[in-house]
């Protein structure tokens, strides 16, 4: 079994390197992939929150409202905006679509209409999801300063 704190520290990791990517596509003045990378760094912070409590993250369920149920899992000394973190979590799903996940390629089997009718990115909804990621980044790193790392015996 992998230990959950450092399942956290991969997530965050991962989510950090997102921000940084969508920060370069936003310099690039290249919107779309700017909001993908941040898309994809939301679900690494959302991740790396969840095993820092030390909970199941399943496959194919909202992260976000799985985390909003578990917040009472949360050391009593960590602050978060709930309401701030549940928007972020409703915006990510609301704006999923098939660009998300591979956009137009052979994994999207032919849905190239659904691409021709995802609405543009511009530059406001990339700062803002930026601004929202670096936000949920920052949790990861809070709540894994207040939890105890493993000894190095731990599994």
């Amino acid at each position: 079994m992998k230990n959950p704190y450092n399942l956290a520290r991969r997530n965050l990791w991962n989510s950090n390197t997102r921000i940084k990517a969508s920060e370069l596509f936003m310099a690039r003045g290249d919107w779309a992939d700017s909001v993908r990378e941040c898309r994809e760094a939301i679900d690494f912070a959302l991740k790396a929150l969840l095993h820092a409590i030390e909970s199941e993250v399943p496959k194919f369920q909202d992260l976000g409202a799985l985390l909003i149920q578990k917040k009472d899992h949360f050391p009593p000394d960590f602050s978060v905006d709930w309401d701030r973190v549940s928007r972020i979590a409703g915006t990510l799903v609301a704006t999923q679509d098939v660009s998300t996940f591979g956009g137009n390629d052979f994994m999207t089997f032919g849905e190239e209409s659904v691409l021709a009718s995802s609405p543009a990115q511009t530059k406001e909804d990339a700062v803002h999801l930026l601004d929202d990621v670096r936000y949920l980044a920052s949790l990861g790193e809070e709540i894994l300063r207040l939890g105890k790392a493993p000894s190095k015996h731990s599994r």
